[in-house]
């Protein structure tokens, strides 16, 4: 229908360690940069702390590009294209690029990088994954027009997730909410802190 405004997600947004679960009542929402180191420290803890609360609390993670990375905005779109072809491989296409994103895309190794280049190299990594490179980089291409911004198919994604960290609030990297409450929280924390903040809500 006409004039309903911009687009609307299909689903909830945030990709779900462990998948979702009936019985979990709480949700800790983390937002982060494929390109961030903090952001990789952050989710390489909580992959280990995940488990520990299966069925208790839901960590959803909400990948949020920062525009002083500039390759980060390419490689998250990226992201929503090879999920666009595999929705059934959210959390391993989440964890691949986690993997990948700061060795081979943070400022340094991408500075001469066209975003041509970036989506090729991008293509070849998610292949390992089983996602038709055609398909994903159909899901890159511009449309031909007079259009000089049109965005590609999977820009749609990757603006709903901008606009929802943009909506609540959340401005650097790693950021968290639990239960929907902005908390104060650090890349460094071990397994056992991470235990010391969530345990009291449980």
């Amino acid at each position: 229908m006409k004039g309903m405004g911009p687009p609307l997600p299909k689903k909830r947004l945030g990709v779900v360690i462990g998948g979702r679960s009936a019985e979990t009542t709480s949700s800790l929402e983390v937002f982060v940069d494929f390109t961030c180191p903090f952001s990789k420290r952050m989710y390489s803890t909580l992959k280990e702390v995940q488990p520990l609360y299966k069925g208790k609390v839901e960590f959803v993670m909400m990948p949020m590009p920062q525009p002083w990375h500039p390759s980060s905005a390419v490689v998250h779109e990226a992201y929503h294209a090879a999920v666009m072809c595999k929705p059934d491989a959210e959390e391993a296409l989440f964890d691949l690029t986690f993997d990948i994103a700061l060795v081979r895309f943070a400022d340094v190794p991408s500075f001469d990088k066209s975003r041509s280049q970036m989506h090729k190299e991008l293509a070849d990594i998610y292949a390992a994954q089983g996602i038709d490179k055609a398909t994903f980089l159909a899901n890159l291409t511009l449309p031909e027009g007079e259009n000089l911004n049109p965005g590609v198919p999977a820009t749609t994604n990757l603006k709903l997730y901008v606009k929802a960290a943009r909506l609540l609030g959340m401005h650097v990297t790693p950021s968290i909410r639990l239960n929907s409450i902005a908390c104060d929280s650090s890349s460094s924390w071990t397994l056992q802190q991470w235990r010391d903040f969530l345990d009291p809500i449980i």
